[in-house]
Formats: structure tokens, C-alpha cells, sequence
């Protein structure tokens, strides 16, 4: 009887077992599931979250802009250093050239989206039938700073355009803007042009040729006019760019046409960002000092300078575009003038 009993608690004490762990093992797979099923969720809100991220921010468009380093290009080097390209959505790759003329080229040729040169050759471009276009202003020539000017020795007898008549005159280029200025600034003198001989030099020999009386007058900008200018062997004869305009558009940023149609939108972005870095830049001039110096290897004071002589302009005017091509159709840089609006880029700042 006894042993009967035993049995039947052993039984009973076996069924309980058996009941909990089924009961252990049903809350393992639950506990399993529901952890599955918790990081499932995570995993999907991960997700999603990154994708509204990524739907919230704009695409990056990575662009080459082709310059030769010099002031005109001040907003552009303080908007890369407080990253206000990023902001609008571009990714900028600088391209250093030589010069506004290769800068042309590259635009042109697609291996450069934006580039920096002088109005002259963005508009002698639209006769030849190259569509470029004008997207921001930037270097501005005012009568009140003259950034340009022709210089004489110290002891030279000349002192008047006329006086200039079967001399040489050093210019840095042939067909370039400053050229033209000299030019019709011996206009303005009523001296013919084509009794003055140019002849091409860089701006930093002219000095020297000058010095040693190769030539007989020299077309400077800065920074090496003011380098001229306290050498103390030269005196200034002219501000010839008052010649062009007492205000005009020297410089501006510009594109290649059916780039810009194609990228629209890229463009007007590009041209809003150099608004309003030159807004900042020209009310800050002492902050873009050491920004300047190390972009174009300039030193801190001729930097400083320079940007006081320069002005940049704000705003893309046509009407100071306008008198830079009257005076190439005038001394036959291109064969006719037209409007200025032709060659500025509709919606920019």
C-alpha cells in the first residue's frame, strides 16, 4: 500500500515538473519573439528615420570653378571658408589658372562649370558666337579708387596723352581690358592709338623695364600698381580705366550656356551664395584680410591694400557691363556693340 502511494506522488511530482517546463520553455519562445520582434521595429525605425534624413537634405552637386587668384575672388574664398556653399546644396573645387583667359577656356571646353575673368572677354566670347554668360558681378572699377593706372619715370618729360604719340607703352596683354582702357584714354587726349606702340609684358617686369627705359610708360592694376607707385621711380600719368566709365564691372563670374540650361538651378544658387558672401565680405574688409593673403599668396598688407583700392560689386548691373562693350565695339575689339542683358544670365542676383 505503501509502496502504491509513493508511486502515485512520484507520478504527480513528475506531472507538475513536466507542466512547468512547458510553461519555462512556452515563455523562452515568447520572450524570444518579442525580442525579435522589438528589434524588427528598431531596425525599421532606423530606417526610415535615415530615409527622412537623406529626403530632407538636398543633393550635393560637386562643381569646378577655374579663377586665377586674385582680389575679385574675395566673397568666393569667404564663402568656402564659412562653408556657404555646402549650405546651398555645391560642392566647390577650385581650379587655379594663370589667367581669366584660360579660366574661359576651361568653362568653355567642360572641364571647369564656372569661371572668373574680365567683361571684355565674356562679351567678345558672345560675338564669336561662345554662349556665356554672366552670373555675378566682381571686381567693380570706381573713378573714386582707381585700381589701374599708367605710369612714367620719375624724370620723364611725359606728361600728357599726346606726349605719349610714337612711344612705347607696356601693357599685360594685347586684346585685354586694360589695353583698352589706354586706349581710349589717348582717345579722350586726342591721340590716335595706332601711333602708340603697345607691346605685351607681365606686370611684374614692367617695372624693371621702365626702370632700365625699354619702354616708356607701363599699364598697371593692383597689387603691383601700388608696388609701382611707392617704388618711387615712377609717377602716375592716368587712371585709364575712368576712360571705359567712371563705374563699370570689371571682373564677373560666368558660365557656359547650355551648362546653365541644364543646371539652372545650380547656377542661381552659385550666383546667390557670391551675393551675399560679397555683401559681408565688402562691410568686413579687415576679416578678409588674412583669408585673401592665404588664398593668393598675397602678404597681409598688400592684401589689405588691395582691398581697400578694389571694390567688388554685389549685384550683376548690365549697365555696368554696357560701357566695356561700347568701347571694344569703339576701338574695334569686336565689330558692333549690344546690349548687355544678352549676356547676363536672367534671375540672378
Amino acid at each position: 500500500m505503501g509502496g502504491d502511494a509513493d508511486r502515485r506522488l512520484r507520478i504527480e511530482h513528475e506531472a507538475v515538473l513536466n507542466r512547468q517546463r512547458q510553461t519555462l520553455a512556452l515563455m523562452k519562445r515568447s520572450i524570444v519573439r518579442a525580442t525579435r520582434a522589438l528589434l524588427a521595429a528598431s531596425l525599421l525605425g532606423a530606417l526610415l528615420a535615415s530615409a527622412n534624413v537623406a529626403q530632407s537634405q538636398p543633393a550635393t552637386t560637386p562643381i569646378v570653378v577655374a579663377l586665377a587668384h586674385t582680389i575679385d575672388a574675395t566673397p568666393l574664398y569667404y564663402a568656402l571658408r564659412q562653408g556657404l556653399f555646402e549650405k546651398a546644396g555645391i560642392s566647390v573645387t577650385l581650379n587655379a589658372m594663370a589667367s581669366g583667359g584660360l579660366a574661359t577656356v576651361a568653362v568653355v571646353g567642360g572641364s571647369a562649370q564656372v569661371g572668373l575673368a574680365n567683361t571684355l572677354s565674356d562679351t567678345t566670347a558672345h560675338e564669336k558666337n561662345i554662349p556665356l554668360l554672366m552670373i555675378a558681378g566682381a571686381g567693380l572699377y570706381d573713378a573714386a579708387a582707381p585700381l589701374a593706372r599708367i605710369f612714367v619715370s620719375s624724370d620723364s618729360p611725359i606728361r600728357t596723352a599726346k606726349d605719349l604719340e610714337n612711344h612705347v607703352v607696356a601693357v599685360s596683354g594685347l586684346h585685354d581690358l586694360l589695353v583698352l582702357s589706354v586706349k581710349a584714354w589717348l582717345a579722350q587726349g586726342g591721340v590716335d592709338p595706332a601711333n602708340v606702340h603697345f607691346v605685351e609684358i607681365a606686370q611684374a617686369a614692367m617695372l624693371p623695364a621702365l626702370e632700365q627705359k625699354r619702354v616708356d610708360a607701363i599699364a598697371n592694376f593692383e597689387p603691383f600698381a601700388t608696388a609701382v607707385e611707392t617704388s618711387g621711380h615712377a609717377r602716375t600719368l592716368a587712371a585709364p580705366y575712368t576712360a571705359i566709365a567712371r563705374q563699370f564691372l570689371v571682373t564677373a563670374w560666368f558660365v557656359h550656356g547650355p551648362w546653365a540650361a541644364a543646371h539652372r538651378d545650380v547656377a542661381l544658387r552659385f550666383a546667390q551664395v557670391i551675393h551675399q558672401a560679397t555683401l559681408y565680405s565688402n562691410a568686413h574688409i579687415q576679416e578678409m584680410v588674412p583669408i585673401v593673403a592665404s588664398y593668393t599668396g598675397m602678404t597681409p598688407e598688400v592684401a589689405a591694400q588691395a582691398l581697400r583700392t578694389q571694390k567688388r560689386a554685389a549685384s550683376l548691373n548690365p549697365a555696368q557691363i554696357q560701357p566695356v562693350i561700347d568701347a571694344a565695339a569703339k576701338f574695334h575689339e569686336m565689330s558692333a556693340s549690344f546690349p548687355a542683358r544678352d549676356v547676363v544670365m536672367p534671375g540672378v542676383p
